[in-house]
């Protein structure tokens, strides 16, 4: 069963914010809180031209920061910070991430040392998430939805102690939809509301990232591990800029962007070796590695492959050897095939030690032979067409909604 808490509050908790609305109580003035249903916050969520969003959460040990404006249904742009480190982003419906930032923030990831150069300082395609955090989530559109499966199962409201820490833009008078873990599509977490102000959404705290999709990368060691947001809804001028900004921006990209977050897991790679040919010290391992990322990702993907080859004579399989091969580019549907020579004394070794399979007419001498394949590097790039993305942001720009009326 969905549990969902409404909470009046009366009092602040410290988090960095600054998007008080002029409409709310001011602080230490309270008011009769209104008990709005989590369909009305919904739909003022759902209808609003621009959520801006700052606050922080934890990522091993390090905090990164949140500065995002998200219009539209998975549009977003502003910045993150990891440690003291920033970087530009823009998100276009959800799922195209892109981040601009220096070597200092590359340094915060997982990429390699021959990454950092090749990311530093220009517009990189980062495959879905920012630190854990799907940001396209957070667009009025996107969280409207999810709020809204909510509302539409509830039935009622209980008090409850107010959780902390709260964000300190939120209003006095302020309502806390306590979300738990129970409740579908929605994380747990707390979403405050502004009564006073068209019941709009005002902040949020939890231990997850607001939004309904699975959370990657949140520090589990890390002694505080609360999310924290304040949220203010912005104006259709606003968003319009905003569009208008990102358009700009994306307008003056290359064609191919570098591409960031894609792992071994994306790649499916196989290598065989000959049956029963690997002779004189020498064989050759096809191989053939498959691009996983996807037919919606415009993607190529040049990986490095070790193929460490074994052979099994009749006395056990015993490691013969290795090579390693830089695979040309593979793309989504179109695998990258080529070959290497494994290249050891071992090899005839393991043949000398097979013993004959021996039929009345004849001897035949077999030797069955495996590979292993690990991929040790990946390069990946992206066709992003920023021409046709800049049209659409334009295009949206020119579309924003109207913001709700206070009642």
């Amino acid at each position: 069963m969905a549990v969902v808490t409404v909470l009046a509050v009366g009092g602040f908790g410290g988090c960095k914010g600054g998007n008080s609305d002029s409409g709310d109580t001011p602080r230490g003035k309270t008011g009769p809180a209104q008990r709005p249903s989590m369909e009305s916050v919904a739909r003022a969520v759902d209808g609003a031209p621009l959520l801006h969003w700052t606050g922080s959460w934890m990522v091993r040990g390090e905090s990164v920061e949140l500065d995002l404006r998200a219009m539209g249904d998975g549009d977003a742009m502003g910045t993150v910070e990891r440690d003291g480190d920033s970087a530009e982003v823009i998100v276009i419906d959800g799922n195209t991430v892109l981040l601009k930032g220096g070597r200092a923030y590359w340094r915060h990831g997982e990429a390699g040392s021959a990454d950092v150069p090749r990311f530093a300082d220009r517009w990189v395609h980062v495959n879905g998430m920012v630190w854990g955090a799907r940001l396209g989530e957070l667009s009025p559109k996107a969280l409207g939805r999810a709020l809204l499966g909510v509302g539409s199962n509830l039935s009622g409201w209980d008090p409850g102690p107010a959780p902390g820490p709260i964000p300190s833009a939120v209003p006095s008078n302020a309502l806390g939809f306590e979300v738990d873990s129970s409740v579908m599509p929605l994380k747990e977490g707390t979403y405050w509301v502004s009564a006073a102000s068209g019941n709009r959404l005002a902040g949020y705290s939890g231990t997850d990232l607001p939004g309904s999709s699975a959370d990657e990368g949140l520090d589990e060691e890390s002694p505080e591990k609360t999310v924290t947001f304040a949220v203010r809804t912005g104006s259709a001028s606003e968003a319009e800029e905003a569009y208008t900004r990102m358009a700009s921006e994306v307008r003056t990209m290359p064609e191919t962007l570098p591409l960031a977050g894609a792992d071994r897991d994306d790649l499916d790679v196989d290598a065989e070796p000959p049956w029963n040919g690997c002779r004189g010290g020498n064989c050759r391992v096809e191989v053939e590695v498959a691009n996983d990322l996807g037919p919606t990702m415009p993607s190529t993907v040049e990986a490095v492959v070790r193929v460490t080859l074994y052979g099994d004579g009749g006395e056990g399989k015993k490691k013969a050897g290795t090579c390693t091969i830089r695979m040309p580019a593979a793309a989504p549907e179109r695998p990258a095939h080529d070959s290497c020579n494994v290249i050891d004394s071992r090899i005839e070794k393991i043949w000398n030690s097979s013993k004959p399979d021996c039929a009345p007419t004849e001897c035949v001498k077999t030797t069955q032979w495996s590979t292993d394949a690990n991929v040790t590097s990946i390069k990946g790039q992206v066709t992003v067409a920023p021409a046709r993305l800049a049209a659409k942001l334009r295009a949206r720009a020119k579309s924003a909604p109207t913001a709700p009326q206070k009642p």
